[in-house]
């Protein structure tokens, strides 16, 4: 087994784990008694989402429980926004299936980061 891997080229990043898929899922994670993933950092956030940029579509129009959505809409001049959502009722999408709900999370005012 390979630890440390590097990838990124001449940027040196280290990776412990990489997943990609051009249809299926990038990483999954299974335990029958534990949490199926951990993510720990002292000095960075734990967990980085990718947001959609200014998204063709509201809401996906699929989902599974469980599932968190972030999207950023505006513009640097019209100011961003940010919004959240968890899935909270599977679907497979449109025309048929009208059960897919998404919840949106709701945030306090932002606050400065750093020391």
């Amino acid at each position: 087994m390979e630890r440390g891997r590097e990838y990124g080229g001449a940027t040196g990043l280290r990776i412990g784990v990489l997943g990609e898929s051009g249809a299926g899922t990038g990483v999954h994670g299974v335990s029958q008694s534990g949490r199926g993933g951990v993510f720990a950092s002292t000095n960075m956030a734990q967990l980085q989402l990718v947001a959609a940029v200014n998204p063709k579509h509201a809401l996906p129009s699929m989902g599974v429980f469980g599932d968190l959505y972030v999207k950023v809409t505006g513009g640097f001049e019209k100011g961003l926004i940010v919004k959240m959502y968890l899935c909270v009722v599977a679907g497979d999408g449109p025309p048929d299936d009208i059960s897919l709900m998404w919840a949106p999370f709701q945030f306090g005012p932002a606050e400065q980061g750093g020391p």
